[in-house]
């Protein structure tokens, strides 16, 4: 790991973030926050822009470290975010991954997107950034929106994460500049390879992926064996193995050599596959896996989570949702399958703890990564400085 490296790019990416009066993100390029949210899980229409706010509702942010994030509820299961003074999160700077941090309410099984400019024309983005759109898992399309805890995890492109929004049709919208036009390729409907320059799904890192639609979608990820991609997934969140929608997704890539990683690829039966950090965790039944981390807990850290599963050519079509135990400090992590009436069903999967004291750190895996990091800085101050 070239630690020296890491450092001076982390350095640059903040001094990046403060050129535009953004607000300066933590040295490693990323934050996290936990959200909670009240009320029942079909209150999503108690309100609209028009019609007085009930505050139980809205969300509240629960704790945040490494960025200035603020929740600005729109409406039950719409949250609107900002960092700073009501300065948007935007795609062009990073991407914001989301993961529903609670197993049902009322009943009812959660899924989230991560709706924003480019792919959205103006709508709940009241400040022209990303907003937060939870929804019911496992219905007929038109799913009510959900009140449901969130978790979320910002990577800023400045520090050098890879990632990006993919289309619908295939193509890298916005991501780390230095990123090709071949980073994202479809093959097939509502199927796509990402592709990050000098990695390989199966031994560099891992992939995260969620929806960037707000349309109640499932977007998973899948360990190719055939190549060096991963192949992704967006289905409607009912859609069976083999059904797909050419809908748009956002992705990062997290290296296995990631500073403070705490995390890893994990089978269906609970095995670590390939891991860092120190960490337990086992099988607890079927579709259950209970995640200990020594001196962690849900208060401390958050998780991040998609599936990494492949069933012949296709990501596995499973959600995952975690929350915390009342009795222990463990994560327990859910996983069910869209395909059934949402049944907890065994799943391989990928998951990074990240811990508020120690968030994840940006590190470069293989040489071949240091020039799409350095062009991806220098892109970044070129836009900066012409927006100054």
């Amino acid at each position: 790991m070239l630690v020296g490296m890491r450092h001076q790019l982390c350095a640059i990416g903040a001094a990046v973030v403060l050129v535009a009066t953004a607000p300066l993100l933590c040295a490693q390029g990323m934050g996290v926050a936990l959200i909670e949210v009240g009320g029942p899980a079909l209150a999503a229409s108690i309100s609209n822009e028009h019609a007085p706010k009930v505050p139980e509702f809205m969300g509240e942010l629960q704790r945040s470290v490494g960025f200035d994030f603020k929740i600005q509820g729109f409406n039950g299961g719409d949250y609107n975010t900002a960092v700073g003074n009501n300065q948007p999160l935007l795609p062009t700077e990073g991407v914001l991954i989301a993961n529903v941090r609670e197993h049902s309410r009322d009943g009812l099984n959660g899924i989230i997107d991560v709706p924003g400019p480019i792919v959205r024309p103006p709508g709940n983005d009241a400040n022209g950034g990303f907003w937060l759109a939870p929804a019911v898992a496992g219905g007929d399309g038109t799913n009510p929106e959900m009140n449901v805890n969130l978790s979320v995890a910002w990577f800023s492109f400045a520090a050098g994460w890879h990632g990006g929004l993919g289309s619908g049709g295939g193509a890298l919208l916005a991501g780390t500049p230095g990123l090709g036009t071949g980073t994202v390729s479809r093959v097939g409907t509502g199927r796509y390879d990402v592709s990050i320059p000098g990695q390989n799904s199966r031994n560099s890192g891992m992939l995260f992926v969620v929806g960037a639609s707000n349309a109640d979608h499932a977007v998973t990820a899948g360990v190719s064996d055939t190549n060096d991609a991963w192949r992704v997934g967006v289905r409607d969140n009912q859609g069976s193995l083999a059904s797909g929608l050419d809908e748009p997704f956002r992705f990062v890539f997290v290296s296995y050599v990631a500073e403070n990683l705490i995390g890893g690829r994990i089978g269906g039966d609970g095995s670590k596959i390939r891991s860092a950090g120190d960490f337990t965790l086992v099988r607890d039944g079927v579709g259950v896996y209970r995640l200990t981390v020594p001196g962690e807990s849900p208060n401390t850290g958050s998780l991040i989570l998609t599936t990494a599963g492949m069933i012949g050519d296709h990501p596995d079509d499973n959600i995952l949702v975690y929350e915390g135990e009342d009795d222990s400090d463990d994560f327990i992590i859910q996983a069910r399958d869209l395909d059934t009436p949402l049944d907890l069903e065994d799943t391989e999967f990928v998951f990074a703890f990240v811990s508020f004291a120690n968030p994840l750190g940006f590190a470069i895996p293989e040489p071949a990564s240091v020039g799409v990091i350095l062009a991806g800085v220098c892109g970044l101050l070129g836009v900066r400085r012409r927006a100054v």
